[in-house]
């Protein structure tokens, strides 16, 4: 498991989005939003409501403080959570130049 999925899964945990749902340990391709200039990783989940289990999600966004080439970190965000930051490495910014695009 990459980093940054390591980074999201942590994220859903510590965020505000977490209601107690059970983490997979599945989630999605590192996505890059190029017209909102964000990247994104969906964490998969098992929520259990009365007593019957259902699969749900939670998108974890990472928001770098410059363009990727330069920037040295990023900011994490889980629900209303926005308050930690991962520094960037050499490993994370390949990652992150290998995310899959998504324009609009």
């Amino acid at each position: 498991m990459s980093n940054l999925k390591e980074h999201a899964i942590r994220a859903f945990k510590e965020g505000s989005d977490n209601y107690g749902e059970q983490v997979t340990n599945e989630v999605s391709n590192l996505v890059f939003n190029e017209g909102m200039r964000y990247f994104s990783i969906t964490v998969h989940l098992i929520e259990t409501v009365d007593g019957k289990e259902h699969r749900c999600t939670s998108g974890i966004g990472f928001y770098p403080n410059g363009p990727i080439a330069e920037a040295t970190e990023l900011r994490v965000c889980s629900g209303h959570m926005m308050n930690w930051t991962v520094q960037i490495t050499d490993e994370l910014r390949k990652e992150l130049l290998n995310a899959d695009v998504e324009k609009w």
